[in-house]
């Protein structure tokens, strides 16, 4: 990657700054701070752990929902209090999407999506730097550089959305869907291998759409191959997917491909047709419960994960149950909740039927209990199972890392960052599988 031209670049080692990253949401975003973190290292500036030590906070924000966009900000105006206005800089969606809250603090910069790749060079600018988000700019002007502190890599091959979800602004933030050319993918997936990452995750915005736009086209089971091909020491992982994009292909590679983790994150949101199609969602319930349990069947003990949305407008107590009748009847092993709440401009915020806050909480706190439950079982499964750890972090002779089956793992061994480890399941203590090497 070419780095660009810095102004602010320093000569002496003395003068150069120590640089602390924030990250919130997405997997896409963790690639985005990471490659932003290279760029910086690339001009010789070092990585400060805590944002309180650093020269330079920069806070990569979320907006999917008024959480984290309020979360965003609390902690900007935690930084300009307490460390300096000047010493701030906020970047991602909750920037692009309002970046009035921010540039009110007087921050060093705000950069929206649109200028994230620019960061460094526009560190000697003031003000904000947004615009409408352009995906194809960003796509070619964010790359992974240097080393990054994750033993398993986020790679980014995509970003931007086509879909027109009630309840979503990420088309707003983030642009139409525009792929990363499969050869840069190959070259990147390969540099990442050589610098000794055990595991890559393949991340967008909306995966599945991933190389609808080249030409030629490219399908995601084809690009998933070329990635395995460029990177043969590393494991692969696909971040979240939904369930159209589970094609025949797809389930073959699941089942033959040993490197390709055993594991699909397919969004649910609602096991209510009715609820689905006021969310403008593109499938319905019965063809992504046919495509989940395909998933599931490709591999023994296979992790599926889902997401979910409750108390969206319309959701009585029926539509509830048939949500729960869907997780009961699906071999889920995890699922994060979230409870809806307006985002305004969005057109889930004009609908009629909002359900109360208290019914949202305890309709909630329901599917938390049955997904934690079957966590667990999950969890339980492992024990006896072999499993292939990729080592995070190594500790006084204990590794800490992810089974293929996106479980948390330790176990005592000579181990490396970013290697490969295979361990039998001895035990589960704290939601973490204990192991002992084969």
């Amino acid at each position: 990657m070419s780095t660009p031209a810095c102004p602010w670049r320093r000569t002496r080692r003395a003068d150069l700054l120590r640089v602390a990253y924030v990250t919130h949401g997405c997997r896409l975003n963790q690639f985005e701070t990471d490659a932003v973190a290279a760029q910086f290292a690339a001009a010789g500036h070092e990585r400060a752990e805590d944002p309180g030590e650093a020269d330079l906070v920069i806070l990569n924000t979320c907006t999917v929902t008024q959480a984290a966009d309020r979360e965003g900000r609390r902690l900007a105006r935690r930084w300009a209090s307490s460390l300096g206005a000047d010493r701030v800089v906020v970047t991602g969606c909750s920037a692009q999407r309002d970046p009035a809250p921010y540039t009110a603090l007087g921050l060093r910069l705000v950069a929206g999506n649109s200028h994230k790749h620019q960061i460094p060079e526009l560190l000697d600018t003031t003000g904000v730097a947004v615009a409408p988000p352009t995906s194809a700019a960003r796509v070619n002007g964010l790359r992974v550089a240097g080393t990054s502190s994750h033993a398993r890599a986020y790679l980014r091959v995509q970003d931007g959305c086509n879909q027109s979800c009630t309840f979503c602004t990420l088309p707003s933030v983030r642009g139409t869907s525009t792929s990363v050319p499969l050869a840069v993918v190959r070259e990147e997936a390969r540099g990442l291998t050589q610098r000794g990452h055990g595991e890559l995750v393949l991340t967008g915005a909306h995966l599945g759409s991933y190389g609808y736009d080249l030409t030629p086209r490219v399908s995601l089971p084809e690009l998933i191959v070329a990635v395995l091909e460029a990177a043969p020491t590393a494991r692969v992982r696909l971040s979240s997917l939904e369930p159209r994009w589970v094609s025949p292909e797809l389930l073959r590679l699941l089942r033959e491909e040993p490197r390709l983790c055993p594991h699909l994150h397919l969004p649910l949101q609602s096991g209510d047709d009715g609820v689905l199609a006021r969310m403008r969602r593109a499938y319905r319930s019965a063809p992504y419960e046919a495509r989940a349990l395909a998933a599931a069947e490709a591999s023994p003990g296979f992790a599926l994960g889902a997401d979910f949305i409750v108390g969206f407008p319309g959701e009585d107590d029926a539509a509830f149950a048939r949500t729960m009748e869907m997780v009961e009847r699906l071999p889920y092993t995890y699922g994060h909740v979230f409870s809806y709440s307006d985002r305004p401009g969005t057109p889930a915020a004009t609908l009629d039927g909002h359900v109360p806050p208290a019914v949202i909480r305890r309709r909630s706190a329901v599917l938390r209990a049955a997904l934690e439950r079957k966590h667990e079982a999950f969890l339980a499964s492992q024990i006896g199972r072999e499993v292939e750890i990729v080592v995070e972090s190594v500790d006084d002779g204990v590794i800490r890392g992810t089974t293929e089956r996106f479980l948390p793992a330790r176990a005592r061994a000579a181990a490396t960052p970013g290697s490969r480890l295979r361990a039998r399941v001895a035990a589960v203590r704290e939601d973490l599988l204990e192991a002992n090497p084969c």
